[in-house]
């Protein structure tokens, strides 16, 4: 193709061979497009973008070469700055491309099959993770909302889909109406069905119905009501339509409890009460007491509270059943001979002199009395223990009664019982078995059970288990500890990129620019004949930017041919005089297009950098420089005032060049009287050359080299007509 062919519209894609682009990578751009305005006179838009500044300036672009000459020159110590930084993030990045990978073949089959689903299948197919999901800031998980809505849970499980699938067991009854009635049997367009269905009483309460009657079997139910088989039915339905014409018992207890049939006078209920307990514990008395004595010393204890009661129906009953143990279960009793008791002899007892403590007591003075008590018995026949008291000397109890043999705690409870309800008044307990009916609540629960609607959409559900979300917060999980560099929105965009680092080189890159070449950095210093000067220069923004982008562009080349990963967008180098603070004040690839070239720069550009070469410098390397402002114009001995300019940067070169940067422009030091001093460290020692050494005593030897402490002032103003004048630094 022809070069005129090339640029015409529609190839602006193809391939240039061309010179090289700086900060293409952080700018985004393959070439820098319209130069020129309309017409091509109007040069305002490329003057005013950085990115064209920097690579249409012939100048610009010499300085950006710079640095990557610069970057060649110190390639291997860089790499291993920026491979110590990165730390295992290629292992990192290993297994986030694999995770990469499950991502979009998730989505791949997210697209081909759930989002495919209307909202019921969709909401059954993920009963599993239902429990995992909380959409559009919920309290509840899917799960919970499913459980208090009116759709029923059993309706979202693997079963409940399986039986009512199109092609299932159910479909097979549904015939015609099959598909289309199974489709929406979860939920339809208006949203999730309504699964509640009001209460009614089950088919024989209350009433049974003409289909339940006719299943019954016809000779059984004539040989229940006593009829021929012929009329069984008619007899049954018959009766039955009577009863339904009268009151249950349940809403008979419903009703006030002065329409109900209460029977004058008392009702015993300890009596009730004692033949149920009899009536239970004789169904597992054991008829061979002495082969389960166990089991009847457990239960003697309820047949003493029954036989004590005083219930004729049961006490007389309950008693010989308690003789009968007494008479089968030996009575054991343990011999018990009473022990001596130690006590100390009323004697007083002196106190050792000066101590106030007791003198102790001499084992002569123990004597042994009878116990104050007499001794326990104790006896223990299969899980009931009793006690009794034995007397000063060695004997053998008799055994007790049957009744307080076997008398226990829950006897005595029992008794008390059974004694407390005596007489009841029949009213009484119509009054409590009505108050116990009506007062339980059961009356005022609706027939209807009341529960919301499932509020669930099919949108929420596709976007809560989408690939993107649910393999993004995957990932986020198992990375437990970022690293520092790393933005925190990296994978919010949920595509699970692999991690691209940007190392950060701290040292000012004066020192690397000053090792390369310093007339680089000092542009003439080596056309200035004279070995001891001082004078003042400009910094130059728009070169110190130029030269950093020049140095990170580079530095991404490096990093890519290396393996590092990168996608060359990052800015590397930030520093270029301060080694405490970034004087970019931005990361390239933020710069504005309407932004001219050096105003990113912290600092600033014009700045005066105060420059000391000499012999001092070299003796004196720590020397202290300062610019301050005096308060009258005297040239000879001027009053300073307590105004300093602030200090940007100062650095020493060696052999003997002192750079110093002040926060002050050329008209403020030519119309205000600004002084650069330059003073001696208060650590370091004083200014001054030896001239021999001196003689005597350590006193003398320092008297003799005691020094005053020695500055030197310059005018600003008179530094920079120097430099205008025939013969000066820069003439």
């Amino acid at each position: 193709m022809k070069i005129d062919q090339a640029n015409e519209p529609g190839h602006e894609d193809l391939p240039r061979v061309g010179p090289r682009l700086y900060a293409r990578f952080q700018r985004g751009a393959s070439q820098l497009g319209k130069i020129f305005g309309d017409p091509p006179s109007e040069t305002v838009s490329a003057d005013a973008d950085w990115f064209l500044q920097l690579n249409t300036n012939p100048l610009n672009r010499i300085v950006a070469g710079l640095g990557t000459r610069v970057v060649v020159k110190d390639q291997e110590q860089l790499m291993q700055a920026a491979w110590a930084q990165v730390g295992e993030v290629r292992k990192v990045n290993a297994s986030l491309i694999r995770h990469q990978l499950g991502r979009y073949v998730g989505a791949s089959l997210h697209r081909m099959h759930l989002s495919n689903l209307e909202l019921g299948p969709l909401t059954q197919v993920m009963r599993g993770v239902q429990a995992k999901l909380k959409l559009d800031g919920d309290a509840l998980t899917v799960y919970g909302k499913v459980d208090l809505s009116r759709t029923a849970p059993v309706a979202m499980t693997a079963a409940y889909r399986r039986a009512t699938r199109l092609r299932g067991p159910v479909a097979r009854f549904a015939k015609d109406a099959g598909p289309a009635a199974l489709k929406g049997l979860v939920a339809g367009m208006a949203g999730f069905n309504d699964f509640r269905v009001a209460y009614a009483n089950p088919d024989g309460v209350g009433k049974l119905s003409v289909k339940a009657i006719n299943a019954l079997p016809v000779d059984i139910v004539a040989r229940r009501l006593g009829v021929d088989p012929s009329v069984a039915i008619r007899t049954l339905t018959e009766r039955l339509s009577v009863l339904e014409r009268n009151p249950t018992i349940a809403d008979q207890a419903l009703s006030p409890v002065g329409t109900w049939r209460v029977p004058a006078g008392n009702i015993d209920l300890s009596a009730i009460l004692a033949d149920t307990v009899a009536t239970k514990v004789a169904t597992v008395t054991p008829v061979i007491p002495e082969k389960d004595s166990g089991r009847a010393e457990a239960l003697s204890g309820l047949l003493v509270g029954l036989a004590n009661s005083g219930i004729a129906s049961v006490a007389t009953k309950a008693a010989g059943q308690v003789q009968l143990f007494d008479q089968k279960i030996p009575f054991k009793a343990i011999n018990v001979t009473p022990g001596p008791v130690l006590t100390p002899s009323p004697v007083t007892r002196p106190l050792l002199p000066g101590t106030g403590m007791v003198t102790p007591l001499p084992h002569g003075n123990v004597r042994i009395q009878t116990p104050l008590r007499p001794p326990v018995v104790s006896r223990s026949v299969g899980s009931i223990s009793d006690t009794v008291t034995a007397g000063a000397s060695t004997r053998v109890p008799t055994s007790p009664a049957p009744l307080v043999r076997f008398e226990t705690a829950t006897s005595r409870a029992l008794t008390s019982d059974l004694n407390k309800y005596r007489v009841t008044p029949a009213m009484d307990i119509a009054t409590a078995i009505s108050t116990l009916a009506i007062d339980n609540g059961m009356t005022t629960l609706p027939l209807t059970p009341d529960r919301p609607s499932l509020a669930v959409a099919r949108t929420s559900l596709l976007q809560a288990v989408t690939p993107a979300t649910t393999m993004t917060r995957y990932v986020t999980n198992r990375l437990v500890r970022m690293p520092s560099w790393l933005p925190p929105d990296w994978f919010a965009n949920g595509r699970i990129d692999p991690i691209m680092a940007a190392p950060h080189f701290d040292r000012p890159m004066y020192e690397a620019l000053d090792a390369y070449d310093r007339d680089w950095l000092i542009p003439g210093i080596g056309t200035v004949g004279k070995n001891d000067f001082v004078t003042l220069l400009n910094t130059n923004a728009a070169f110190t930017e130029s030269f950093l982008i020049g140095l990170s562009d580079e530095m991404g080349r490096e990093l890519l041919w290396r393996g590092y990963p990168t996608d060359q967008r990052g800015t590397y180098f930030k520093r270029f005089w301060d080694e405490s603070q970034d004087e970019l004040s931005s990361d390239i690839h933020k710069f504005l297009p309407n932004q001219s070239l050096g105003t990113h720069i912290s600092i600033g550009g014009n700045n005066i950098v105060l420059v000391v070469r000499g012999e001092i410098i070299r003796r004196y390397p720590h020397a202290i420089a300062a610019a301050v402002l005096a308060q009258d114009d005297n040239n000879q001995r001027p009053t300073f005032v307590d105004h300093t300019a602030q200090i940007l940067f100062q650095h020493y070169l060696p052999p003997d060049f002192l750079l110093v940067g002040f926060k002050l422009t050329e008209a403020q030091v030519r119309t205000d009287p600004w002084w650069f001093i330059i003073a001696e460290h208060p650590t370091a020692p004083r200014f001054g050359f030896a001239t021999g050494a001196p003689q005597g005593s350590a006193a003398a030897i320092a008297a003799a080299r005691l020094k005053d402490p020695v500055r030197a002032a310059f005018r600003g103003k008179f530094l920079l007509n120097q430099i205008q004048s025939a013969g000066g630094p820069n003439a």
